[in-house]
């Protein structure tokens, strides 16, 4: 599956860049996109990215995205609930790792349930 980036953004603390939020295109037949983010460990735990996703989120309040989450990041899935997400599927990655998958619908329309069925079709 090939990606694009779509938005980043950098955060930054002091001067200091601390972590990223980005998005990627999915190369599908549906647009579907990707959420990563990460935060340097120091910066971690403040409530620091928890602050800054909601606020990214609303420039891309339309689209529909996914993020996956370590099963045992806790932190990690409340920041991601706290933007909006929901939990839609556990799978296994090639690493054995357990994975939550969480779904971002914005402005769900007519279609979302369907776009939602086939990107669920195309992780297994």
């Amino acid at each position: 599956m090939l990606k694009t980036i779509e938005d980043c953004q950098s955060i930054v603390i002091n001067g200091k860049d601390v972590g990223q939020i980005r998005i990627f295109k999915i190369r599908s037949k549906i647009d579907i996109y990707e959420l990563e983010y990460t935060l340097d460990d120091e910066y971690q735990n403040k409530g620091i990215m928890s602050k800054e996703l909601p606020k990214f989120m609303k420039k891309h309040k339309d689209k529909i995205m996914q993020a996956q989450i370590l099963r045992d990041n806790i932190a990690s899935q409340k920041v991601i609930k706290k933007a909006g997400f929901y939990f839609f599927e556990t799978i296994e990655n090639k690493k054995n790792q357990i994975i939550d998958i969480y779904m971002y619908g914005g402005a769900r329309n007519k279609y979302f349930e369907s776009v939602l069925e086939a990107f669920k079709t195309k992780l297994k």
